[in-house]
């Protein structure tokens, strides 16, 4: 459902790949590496994240740690 309004999907779900078959989709999937999903176990990876953005495409899925 999000690929019908969002470009890309930023998730903490470290399985979404072996659940979903992501390649297929009109998404771009970030998968967050962290101690946790709270704020502050993510926040330092939203940098890396800042500088992916402009650079992944539907279908890609990036593990950011």
């Amino acid at each position: 459902m999000a690929e019908k309004e969002f470009d890309v999907f930023i998730t903490g779900d470290r399985n979404l790949s072996l659940q979903q078959h992501l390649s297929s989709m009109k998404i771009a999937v970030i998968v967050l590496e962290g101690k946790g999903t709270q704020l502050r176990d993510i926040l330092p990876l939203m940098e890396t994240v800042l500088k992916i953005l402009p650079n992944i495409y539907p279908g890609e899925v990036r593990m950011v740690s």
